[in-house]
């Protein structure tokens, strides 16, 4: 039995666009176009080193500095819209932040 037919319609994944037609923003424009407006997200940033297949991936030395990110997207409603685990090779990653007093 898979997955899908024991989980309520809403709860299934989509399927996802074809790759060809993948580009920049197009994964927030096609969210717009059924009404999933990203409105907030949460996003942890933190570090670790690189597993042998990261690094290779990266092409990067085996147990390299990483920057990892996870990340959740909520729409206007507060549903969950994006959830990413991403990493990044922190030799060529800079994160800037801004401050201010409340």
């Amino acid at each position: 039995m898979s997955r899908s037919r024991c989980c309520p319609t809403s709860c299934r994944r989509p399927s996802p666009p074809p790759a060809r037609s993948w580009r920049p923003g197009a994964l927030y424009d096609l969210l717009r176009a059924q009404d999933a407006i990203p409105t907030t997200a949460k996003q942890t940033i933190g570090a670790r080193n690189a597993s042998a297949r990261e690094a290779d991936l990266l092409h990067e030395r085996r147990r390299a500095a990483l920057m990892t990110a996870t990340r959740i997207t909520y729409d206007q409603s507060g549903r969950v819209i994006e959830y990413g685990q991403h990493i990044y090779r922190a030799s060529r990653y800079t994160f800037e932040t801004s401050l201010f007093s409340s």
